[in-house]
């Protein structure tokens, strides 16, 4: 699951955590792996937030292309490497 927390970078001047799993509910991260996937042409169904199979499917076919371990899971990782892909290519 996404955790932030907030009141700990406040105290520490640390970022916010983030953990890698994320559950099959809606949240930010899912919503811009959804928008970075339809940008790159893989199309994760209704962008919403919510992991779907269409999401899931377009998350397979994106690691299968950039040569990732295909397992279909939204994850802080699988968001930066739609990043970068959007860095390199117009």
């Amino acid at each position: 699951m996404l955790t932030d927390f907030p009141d700990r970078a406040a105290v520490t001047g640390a970022a916010p955590v983030m953990t890698d799993a994320v559950a099959a509910a809606p949240g930010p991260l899912i919503l811009a792996i959804q928008k970075h996937l339809a940008v790159a042409g893989f199309d994760p169904g209704p962008i919403d937030g919510i992991p779907g199979r269409r999401t899931t499917a377009a998350i397979r076919a994106f690691q299968s292309s950039a040569g990732l371990s295909d397992d279909g899971a939204p994850s802080l990782c699988l968001y930066q490497a739609l990043v970068r892909r959007a860095r390199v290519c117009p």
